[in-house]
């Protein structure tokens, strides 16, 4: 994974807590000041949700009680599609592509790169109800695994029950499920992850919840507390 960095005109100065590498330029970077810091990663462990700019966008992530807000830093154009980049208040980043993990860093455990081939889109998805497949790639730390190999089996939940979802009804969600299996003998294989899907105005559809497993025992859950811009949420759709 290359350098994560940012634009340094909006951010720099307000975000320098946050930044784990030099400045360099980037999108839709954040303007406000260092208010919007959050406690740590999975700090919060009380139900209090701070104030919100409706300028920003957030996450709400959650590790078994605890919670967290993060803040959309920028988007990633990369040739694999657009990567949203979220802090959180000490030097944890998550790098979300279509909703799925790609990346993260500063967490106790790190997907440091992950390579997808033959990804089908949420649209294309939600205009099936046959399973689909992919293949993914992932590097961890600070284990060392390197290029541990996975399928990846797609199927359409009827409905599900998901365990932190709170800005939407669950019945208001197309919900699928993901189940990895390690190409590797003997290794052990993630639990499913869990994608609860909108659709946005402009009919592209976007990931609004998700429960995503980073190791066997290590597993979050992620919800946008809003909808992506038009414009951002059908370049995800398409890629």
């Amino acid at each position: 994974m290359r350098p994560l960095i940012v634009n340094p005109r909006p951010f720099c100065c307000a975000f320098t807590a946050l930044l784990l590498t030099a400045c360099s330029t980037g999108g839709g970077a954040i303007t406000e000041s260092g208010r919007y810091l959050f406690n740590d990663f999975f700090g919060r462990t009380d139900s209090s949700t701070p104030s919100f700019d409706p300028a920003l966008s957030y996450l709400r992530a959650t590790k078994g009680g605890a919670v967290a807000y993060l803040v959309l830093g920028y988007v990633d154009s990369t040739p694999s599609g657009s990567v949203e980049v979220w802090y959180s208040a000490r030097r944890e980043v998550l790098r979300l592509r279509n909703g799925r993990l790609v990346g993260t860093t500063g967490l106790d455990l790190d997907w440091r790169a992950s390579q997808t081939v033959g990804l089908p889109s949420w649209q294309t998805l939600m205009l099936t109800q046959q399973e689909a497949s992919y293949r993914r790639t992932r590097d961890i730390e600070p284990t060392y695994q390197f290029g541990i190999d996975e399928q990846i089996r797609i199927v359409r939940l009827a409905s599900y029950k998901p365990i932190a979802l709170q800005s939407h009804p669950s019945a208001s969600l197309t919900w699928f499920e993901e189940h990895a299996e390690s190409l590797v003998p003997g290794a052990a294989s993630l639990p499913p992850s869990r994608f609860g899907v909108a659709v946005a105005d402009d009919g592209s559809p976007y990931v609004v919840y998700s429960e995503q497993c980073l190791s066997a025992d290590v597993c979050y859950s992620f919800e946008r507390l809003q909808a992506p811009p038009a414009t951002a949420a059908a370049a995800a759709a398409g890629s």
